[in-house]
């Protein structure tokens, strides 16, 4: 995978300003993960989630300060720095261990695999004109349960980015077949509706994909509300799918630096009955230069 020692360096540089007495500070650490199509998963408070396909490769990265020696949670040795390939077929934690002195500082990383089906692989530039009055002959007397995954974090965001802004857990908990059209959007946040130009999904086997806009100077919102089409993801009886829904910024963020991107799901268009404490909470993202 490509950029690895930026990575590096990037977290190490984040660590080296507590080595100055490497004698008397504790070990730190870092912890970095980049899946194949170059997503990036950040550290938080010295763990990592991340949403993985079975088989998937993903790239650990680590990195130390004030640390004689390292070692994983098997008690196999590693370099100070480094990175590791990995690819799991079911949820996996692993543990990076710092030494100096008897002192320990670990930093963590869990990849949540999720089982589902996705369907062909699609895309999609424009939402039809009555997607909001379609629905499917066998989702009228389906279930679906709607819910989010606690794994989703916020942090700073830069002119351009994608950022992943909800990860949507649907479950069909009925006899019949669910067809869910699309998800309706609201941003609660200070910045202006114009920051986000585009949206794109996935689902959790990386098979159903879509897109929407992605232009300069367009925006889906209307009213703080945008509408992202699911290309009538269609759930199985029993069957349990998550949608990452991302947004992305324009790169002309000048008026709105320094604002916040909340967005929530606020409803699920299908003819299916939904059981959900709507809104849907996504995450938060303070826009910045860099």
């Amino acid at each position: 995978m490509k950029h690895l020692p930026l990575l590096l360096l990037i977290l190490i540089a984040g660590i080296l300003p507590f080595s100055a007495s490497a004698a008397t500070v504790a070990p730190t650490c870092a912890v970095a993960v980049r899946t194949q199509n170059g997503q990036v998963w950040p550290m938080l408070n010295g763990k990592i989630f991340l949403l993985a396909t079975p088989g998937e490769p993903f790239n650990i990265i680590w990195a130390s300060a004030n640390a004689s020696s390292a070692h994983t949670e098997t008690g196999a040795s590693i370099a100070l720095t480094g990175y590791q390939t990995y690819a799991v077929t079911k949820t996996t934690s692993y543990s990076y261990i710092f030494e100096s002195g008897g002192v320990q500082s670990a930093c963590n990383v869990t990849a949540v695999v999720l089982q589902g089906t996705g369907s062909a692989n699609r895309s999609l530039t424009t939402v039809p004109a009555n997607t909001a009055s379609v629905s499917s002959a066998n989702s009228k007397d389906a279930i679906l349960t709607a819910s989010s995954l606690p794994l989703l974090t916020g942090g700073y965001a830069a002119p351009g980015a994608s950022v992943p802004v909800a990860y949507l857990k649907l479950v069909n908990t009925s006899t019949s077949v669910a067809t869910v059209h699309g998800v309706w959007l609201q941003q609660n946040g200070s910045a202006d509706t114009s920051a986000v130009i585009g949206f794109s999904t996935v689902d959790d086997k990386g098979m159903n994909r879509t897109t929407l806009g992605g232009e300069e100077g367009t925006t889906p919102f209307k009213d703080d509300v945008a509408y992202v089409p699911l290309l009538n993801a269609t759930l199985a009886p029993g069957q349990l799918r998550i949608f990452t829904i991302k947004a992305q910024l324009s790169k002309a963020l000048s008026s709105s630096l320094g604002s916040t991107l909340m967005i929530d799901v606020s409803s699920l268009d299908t003819a299916a009955e939904i059981k959900s404490d709507f809104p849907i909470r996504g995450t938060t993202w303070m826009l910045r230069a860099y």
